[in-house]
């Protein structure tokens, strides 16, 4: 598939975001199944199995590295959703 480079391209720069934006670490709130310290399985069982196969939900805690990290990631957000908002315009209410 030809858009397979662009596709990977664009993830990492995506992961590269987040990481630089955000401290990424597991949440310290208990599992609501069990009332215990929540325990990541990471083998076949911790997936949902479907097309994509993605993990089951698990607690985790993002903190901006800094306030200025902080800032650009919100000022970012807002110039993406500034041209979201022109390609795809709001259905207008007849």
């Amino acid at each position: 598939c030809p858009g397979v480079p662009f596709a990977e391209r664009s993830l990492w720069s995506n992961i590269a975001a987040l990481l630089w934006t955000f401290d990424i670490r597991r949440s310290e709130l208990p599992d609501p199944k069990t009332g215990l310290p929540f325990k990541y399985d990471d083998s076949d069982a911790g997936f949902d199995g479907d097309l994509t196969n993605s993990p089951f939900k698990f607690p985790a805690v993002f903190e901006p590295r800094s306030p200025r990290r902080a800032e650009v990631a919100r000022r970012e957000w807002a110039e993406c959703e500034k041209d979201l908002n022109v390609l795809l315009p709001a259905p207008k209410n007849n």
